[in-house]
């Protein structure tokens, strides 16, 4: 999925382009993986893997500050 998050938006940022509009990256909203904390291999590794996450997608988006929105549903499950 991770190349496919690129690609749509690397897309919607080329339309811009092409329209001749200007943008910034102001910051990514993030949902997922709470069905990760109900397998304890997952557990172990979420952290870092959000870390990674969040750095490769700063990276191969040429935004090395971009903010992140990290959304939560449920802890009372756990």
């Amino acid at each position: 999925m991770y190349p496919l998050l690129l690609d749509t938006v690397r897309t919607s940022l080329a339309a811009l382009d092409r329209e001749g509009v200007r943008y910034r990256l102001e910051g990514f909203v993030w949902h997922q993986g709470e069905n990760d904390m109900f397998d304890e291999g997952y557990q172990a590794s979420y952290g870092a893997n959000l870390a990674n996450f969040v750095a490769s997608v700063r990276r191969d988006l040429g935004a090395p500050e971009l903010r992140f929105y990290l959304g939560e549903l449920c802890t009372k499950t756990v």
